[in-house]
Order: structure tokens, then sequence, then C-alpha cells
């Protein structure tokens, strides 16, 4: 294809500017699907930034991401996402990046940046695809990615699996092989989703980026180590991307939330707390809705509706840079840490009345405008 024709001309021109030992910006690892790269700043520090080339690219941009926590890192990264047209393409977005990045931290551009072009398509290429592409209906590009999307995952997955070491414990295999199992079913759920004509919200109806970003956070989640520890599960609910189901089953040991839920396992034979995760289309660039489902959880940051109030859920806390992974470890952590403890008294009526979407989004809002007003402190959080 010409476009992949392109793209290869793209990241070989960016290796060639920006080589793995520059002293301020360097490429250190590319594929057709993803780039590794580093900035370094005035002081010397690293800030480590990777961008996922989707299978929409360049119809839509790459999708980036990093584990810093900087404010105006995340807000390059958002403003790269909302790119439209040539600016999609890859030298384009990292001759962007480089650009602000020197320009936040106040330091020289690199040498030969004016190189930073889309270059010429082969002039010998009967290749029609690309212009098949432009005359295509948003909705036909749509169906047609969407597709693509939730295949590429599973074979990139299976691809990798292939290249490992056949020469390992059968143990590591059948845990490769239940991790296979588990993306199959949610591909399988997807798939059965996207073909249902009266779902009012999944695949067919939302955003390139979230999906595309949402189907990347389930494939790091199933390689994760805390996933293969079990520490949580996870399940789509409704069979929709943007809902989540997520079980968590370790919190501190020696927290009393840990002995709660040893009592709870011998009541229902499970013992986790069930969090409920609705994305929305501005995902990643707003978080996700996050509320307790099971049990009744009093204290900590859990309100009426089991809504958890913390302010790295909302707008003004939140950066895109999050990992949902490392978002579903922070609850974990904040649930023990603040004694969160299971109301097992709690009675079906107060369930109905009180433990319910509807109750949780109301109070979210509630508490939203008063921390907007009076600021965030532990010493504010309002009591369930």
């Amino acid at each position: 294809m010409a476009c992949l024709k392109s793209q290869k001309l793209e990241i070989e021109l960016l290796q060639q500017i920006f080589p793995k030992d520059h002293n301020r910006f360097q490429l250190l690892g590319c594929t057709l699907d993803d780039l590794l790269c580093r900035f370094i700043d005035g002081n010397g520090k690293h800030y480590d930034i990777q961008a996922s080339i989707t299978v929409t690219y360049p119809m839509t941009p790459p999708i980036w991401y990093s584990e810093c926590d900087d404010a105006k890192l995340s807000e390059i990264m958002q403003e790269l996402g909302n790119t439209q047209g040539e600016d999609n393409h890859v030298v384009l977005q990292v001759a962007s990046l480089v650009r602000k990045l020197c320009d936040t931290h106040n330091v020289p551009l690199p040498d030969n940046m004016e190189k930073l072009t889309v270059p010429m398509k082969p002039q010998n290429d009967n290749d029609s695809d690309e212009s098949d592409d432009d005359s295509m209906k948003s909705e036909e590009i749509r169906a047609v990615y969407e597709k693509l999307i939730l295949m590429e995952t599973l074979e990139n997955y299976v691809d990798e699996d292939s290249e490992s070491d056949h020469h390992s414990m059968e143990s590591e295999k059948t845990s490769l092989k239940d991790e296979e199992v588990k993306l199959r079913q949610t591909l399988q759920k997807l798939n059965n989703q996207q073909d249902r004509q009266d779902q009012p919200q999944g695949l067919a109806a939302g955003s390139p980026n979230a999906v595309n970003r949402l189907m990347k956070e389930l494939r790091l989640i199933y390689h994760s180590d805390t996933f293969k520890q079990n520490m949580f599960s996870l399940d789509l609910d409704d069979d929709s991307i943007y809902n989540w189901k997520v079980s968590v089953h370790s919190v501190d040991k020696d927290s009393r939330l840990y002995a709660d839920m040893l009592k709870l396992k011998e009541i229902d034979g499970e013992g986790a707390i069930e969090l409920q995760f609705r994305f929305n289309d501005n995902y990643p660039s707003s978080p996700p809705f996050v509320r307790v489902v099971y049990p009744v959880i009093k204290g900590s940051f859990v309100l009426r509706g089991g809504v958890i109030c913390m302010q790295l859920l909302t707008n003004s806390g939140w950066t895109s840079a999050y990992t949902i992974e490392s978002l579903i470890i922070q609850i974990a952590a904040a649930l023990s840490q603040y004694d969160g403890r299971i109301y097992f008294a709690a009675p079906k009526s107060l369930l109905e009345k009180f433990y319910n979407l509807e109750r949780a989004q109301r109070n979210f809002q509630l508490v939203q405008k008063m921390h907007n007003e009076r600021g965030w402190s532990q010493l504010d959080r309002p009591e369930s």
C-alpha cells in the first residue's frame, strides 16, 4: 500500500535525524505499530514517550502516552491526538512534539528540523488504496477500521507469544494460553456487540481515539504481572468497550479491609470488591467514572452510591498518561490505606435506594462542585 510505503520512509527519516545517541531527542525504538522516544531537557532529565500507530493511520493520528506525570507533557500529547489530515503523519507529529517540548523547556531546537516533512509518494506506485480510502464515506471507514482494530490486537498478541522461548516452563505456556483465551473472549464479546443494532453505547458509536486507547489498555492489562497474579480481574459489562467490570482480589494484608474481604469470601465464595468503570468518547482526555458496585464500602473515599471520591478521577486531577492498570492499583491501595470497611449489615433496601448508579453520579457531581470551590485535601474528604 502507498500509505505503508510512506510510513516506512517517514520512520527512516526520523531514525536519521534522531538517532539513539541524539543529545536532545532520541528515537529508541520503532516499528510500523509503535514508537519509543526520549526527550532530554536542559538539566538532563529524561522524558520517555510512546506512540501507538493504529490500523486507521493516517486517517487518525497516533496515540501518544507516557509514564511521566507531567501536566504540560500530557497537554502536548492531547493536542497531538486532535490533529487532522496531513498533520496526522508520524513525521509531522514528532516534529510538533519536539518543537513544543523544546519551547516548554526553553531549549534550542535540534538541527535539521526543516527536513521533517512528509516524503513524496513514489511516482510509479499504481496502488489505489489511498485514493479508495479518501473516497469512502466516514461511516464505511468506521465500520472497516473497528473490525481491523480488534483483529490487529489479537494478531499482534499471538505473534508476540509465538516469538517467545519455546523451551520455557510448562507453567508459563499455560499462563500464556489462559491470557490468549481471555483476549479471545473479549474479542468475541466486542464483535457480538458490534453486530447488535440496538446497542446504545459501544464501538459503533465510539470515537476512534477512545476505542483505540481502550483496546491498547486491555492488551497492556492482559500482559501485566498484576493481572497474571490475579490481583484483579476484569470483564466487559454489557459487552461494551466503554463499560468495564473490575474485580479487586487483593489489598494490603495489614489492613482491616483485607480481613473484611476474607470474611466476605466465607459468605459469597469470592471475597472480591467489584468496581464499575464507565468511559466516554473523550477518553483518555477525560477520566473514567468509577464506583464500587459490591459490597457496600464505608469510609475511605467511597460515598453513597459507591462513587469513589478521588481527585485523579476528576478533570482537574486526571492526565491522559495514566494507565487503567495503575488506576486500579491506586484505587485498591486507597481503599485499604484510608480504612475502608465492608458494611456487612447493609440491608437490601439500602442497596436499592442508595447504592446505585444514579445516586453515585449525583453525589459525584456534588463532591466535584464542593472541591472546585474549596480545593482538594485529604482533610476535606466528605463522610459517606
